[in-house]
């Protein structure tokens, strides 16, 4: 897919059968960094149009963030927000 880059390696597309199959994929792709896969990305099949449009968000996220010690914004669901704006995530164990 995609132009061929002597730099980096072809994007591969993977097709799963079924929707759960796609996001229980989408759900554990941060899992992969730590199973030493840390150069393979996951990412949901976008068009031209979304890419393009992806890439300004978190190009527009970066220099907001620039000089700060800590990330406070990020791309959540397609659009720009400061972390004191996304959901808290549950806690595991019991409650």
């Amino acid at each position: 897919m995609g132009k061929p880059d002597p730099v980096r390696p072809r994007v591969v597309e993977v097709l799963l059968p079924t929707r759960s199959h796609w996001r229980t994929a989408l759900a554990n792709a941060q899992l992969l960094k730590n199973a030493g896969f840390s150069n393979i990305f996951i990412r949901k099949s976008m068009s031209a149009e979304e890419r393009r449009q992806d890439f300004e968000l978190r190009q527009q996220v970066h220099e907001r963030n620039n000089g700060k010690a800590a990330k406070e914004w990020v791309v959540y669901h397609g659009e720009m927000k400061h972390v004191s704006e996304l959901p808290k995530r549950k806690q595991p164990g019991n409650q």
